[in-house]
């Protein structure tokens, strides 16, 4: 039985919008996973977000159309706000994402990562209280 599981209030935003998409099954789900800590994992140790709260935001829209990556990565301590170890995991591929719903993603627990994983923005719950998003540019790769 896999793991990654459809997350239906994204799936719906996404086929509302028009916006074509493919759910990621386990293995891809795990590459791109690894793939983002390898490029992201330095930098959210070190808190060297670009930046946070609404510019984090605007930075990762001003970047769209582009192919992206939406997932979620329960339980990881590095995240502002992590996720619930108990959240089901869901992963998605865009071929081209247009526009971008903050408030799904962000009650969502998304990170958003463009598809050759050169930035990323973390959304998250607590983003009108204790975290607010952050925005990352590749810095560092991971030996």
């Amino acid at each position: 039985m896999p793991f990654v599981k459809n997350n239906l209030n994204i799936e719906s935003w996404l086929r509302s919008s028009h916006q074509s998409f493919e759910l990621l099954d386990d293995a891809e789900y795990k590459k791109v996973l690894n793939n983002w800590k390898n490029k992201f994992d330095w930098n959210l140790e070190h808190n060297k977000y670009t930046s946070k709260g609404e510019n984090a935001m605007i930075a990762m829209e001003s970047l769209l159309p582009i192919g992206a990556f939406i997932f979620n990565f329960p339980g990881y301590g590095k995240l502002p706000a992590p996720a619930n170890r108990k959240e089901k995991a869901y992963g998605y591929h865009v071929k081209s994402l247009q526009i971008i719903d903050r408030m799904l993603f962000n009650q969502s627990d998304s990170i958003v990562c463009d598809s050759d994983f050169h930035c990323t923005c973390i959304y998250t719950h607590e983003w009108q209280g204790m975290a607010a998003p952050q925005y990352y540019e590749k810095q560092h790769d991971l030996l």
